[in-house]
C-alpha cells in the first residue's frame, strides 16, 4: 500500500484490484499523469471517472443535489454524472466537458488508498479501450503490463467481471446509463407473459438479457464485441446466466444487422429486431408504458428493415409492432459502419447528396485533394456504383469504399 501511494504521488499509474475487476488509477490533480494514462490506455478523449475521498470533496468539485448525494452514498456506489463547479482537477480527465463522473470508495482497499492519498483519484476500468476489464492477477500482468507502473492486489478471487455502473439524475429521477455493479442482474418486471428468450444485444456496448418466469434479467455491461477477449466474456456471461437461472431459452433474439458478432452467435434461426425499435421497446419496459407510444430514437446508426442505415427515428409502437413514421433524409454512406469512426465518410456522403457532384468541391479524402478532374471522376464513380439509389447494404458499402479508394489512388498516381 505504501509503495502504491508513493507511486501515485510521483505521477505513476497503478492497477488496483477491486471487487469486479481492476481499476487503472492516477492522481486526479496531476495532468501529466492523466495524459500518460490516456496514451497508454489508447483512450483519446472519452471522460475518465474520478474516485473522491469523501462526499465533502464531491461538493467541492461538483454541484450535487439530494438525490445525487443519496446515490453516491448508496450500497450500489455507482459513478454519478454531475455538473462541474470548477476546474480544480486535471484538465485531461474530461476535456471540454461540463460534467464529471464521480464515485466514492466502495471497498476497504479503496478506503485505505484514498485516505492515504487525501486527494481524488482517476479510477478507470483496467483494460485497453474496447476490451473487457481484467479480473485476475495473471491476466492483469499480461494485459495491463504496458499501462500500469505498479500493481496493488488482494487475495480474494473475482468470479465475474463487473464494471462500475453509471447513473445520472434527469427530471428528478435516477437514470441508469450503464447497468453493472450493484444493478445487474436485477430483473425488470413485465406485465405480460413472455416465453423463455435469450436476447443477445447489439455489437457495441453489449449486454444480454434472459427472460424467465420472474421477469427479464439484464446482464452487466459487457462492452464492444470487437476482439477475442470481449467475445469470450460475452459467451461466458450467457453460459453463467443460463446456469444461474436454470433456464434453457426456447428462442434467441438478436439485432437485425447481419454482421454483428451477437447476430452470428444467434444464428441460424433467431428473432431479428430492428436496432431502434429495440431501444424504444426497452424504454417502454423501463417506464411501464403500453402501446400506442411514439418513440424517438436519437441513437447512432442501426440496420434498417429496408436495408439502409437508420438513425434518428420516429417510431410508432402499436400492439402489432412498430411503424417508422418519420426519419432524416437518407444519403449515401461510403464505408457503411466504418463511417461511425470516420466522420469524413459521412461528410462526403452528405455533400454528395446535397450537390450531386464533387466537381466543384475541394475535399480531402484519404489525404488526397479532389481537384476538378478527380471530382468529375468520382461523380462518374458514384453514378455508376450507386445508380442513384440510397438503399445500399453494409456489404455493398464496403465494396463501394474499396473501389472509391482505388479510384482516388489511381488519380493520385498520375
Amino acid at each position: 500500500m505504501a509503495g502504491t501511494v508513493e507511486a501515485l504521488r510521483s505521477g505513476r499509474i497503478a492497477a488496483v484490484k477491486g471487487i469486479g475487476g481492476f481499476h487503472l488509477m492516477v492522481d486526479a490533480l496531476n495532468d501529466d499523469a492523466v495524459v500518460r494514462l490516456r496514451q497508454r490506455k489508447q483512450r483519446e478523449e472519452k471522460p475518465f471517472a474520478v474516485m473522491a475521498p469523501s462526499l465533502d470533496w464531491v461538493h467541492q468539485l461538483c454541484a450535487v443535489n439530494p438525490i445525487e448525494a443519496r446515490l453516491l452514498s448508496a450500497s450500489e456506489s455507482p459513478i454519478v454524472i454531475l455538473p462541474r463547479r470548477n476546474d480544480h482537477l486535471a484538465r485531461s480527465i474530461a476535456p471540454r466537458n461540463p460534467f464529471l463522473g464521480v464515485m466514492l470508495p466502495y471497498t476497504p482497499l479503496h478506503h485505505i488508498l484514498v485516505r492515504e492519498m487525501k486527494v481524488p483519484l482517476v479510477a478507470t476500468s483496467g483494460n485497453l479501450s474496447d476490451e473487457p476489464i481484467c479480473i485476475d492477477e495473471c491476466e492483469a500482468l499480461r494485459r495491463l503490463g504496458g499501462i500500469a507502473d505498479v500493481f496493488l492486489v488482494h487475495n480474494r478471487p473475482i468470479r465475474r467481471h463487473v464494471d462500475d455502473s453509471i447513473v445520472r439524475v434527469m427530471l428528478g429521477r435516477e437514470q441508469i446509463l450503464r447497468r453493472a455493479r450493484g444493478y445487474a442482474p436485477l430483473p425488470i418486471v413485465v406485465k405480460h407473459f413472455l416465453p423463455g428468450t435469450l436476447a443477445v444485444g447489439a455489437h457495441l456496448k453489449n449486454a444480454i438479457a434472459l427472460v424467465t418466469k420472474s421477469g427479464v434479467f439484464l446482464s452487466q455491461h459487457i462492452g464492444d464485441l470487437d476482439n477475442h477477449e470481449a467475445l469470450t466474456a460475452f459467451r461466458t456471461v450467457i453460459d453463467d446466466f443460463e446456469r444461474m437461472f436454470e433456464v434453457r431459452p426456447d428462442r434467441i433474439a438478436c439485432d437485425l444487422h447481419p454482421d454483428y458478432a451477437s447476430t452470428h452467435y444467434a444464428e441460424p434461426v433467431p428473432i431479428r429486431i430492428q436496432h431502434h425499435c429495440a431501444h424504444v421497446a426497452s424504454c417502454m419496459a423501463d417506464n411501464d408504458l403500453d402501446a400506442p407510444v411514439l418513440g424517438v430514437a436519437w441513437d447512432g446508426s442501426g440496420y434498417g428493415t429496408d436495408q439502409t442505415i437508420w438513425g434518428g427515428e420516429f417510431l410508432l409502437a402499436e400492439s402489432a409492432g412498430f411503424r417508422r413514421v418519420g426519419h432524416f433524409r437518407t444519403f449515401p454512406l461510403p464505408g457503411g459502419d466504418a463511417a461511425a469512426k470516420k466522420p469524413k465518410h459521412t461528410a462526403i456522403g452528405l455533400l454528395y447528396e446535397i450537390s450531386k457532384t464533387f466537381s466543384e468541391l475541394d475535399l480531402d479524402i484519404s489525404a488526397a485533394k479532389i481537384s476538378t478532374e478527380k471530382g468529375a471522376a468520382i461523380d462518374t464513380f458514384y453514378i455508376r456504383e450507386l445508380g442513384g439509389s440510397k438503399v445500399v447494404t453494409p456489404e455493398r458499402h464496403r465494396t463501394i469504399e474499396r473501389r472509391l479508394r482505388q479510384s482516388i489512388q489511381s488519380l493520385d498516381s498520375r
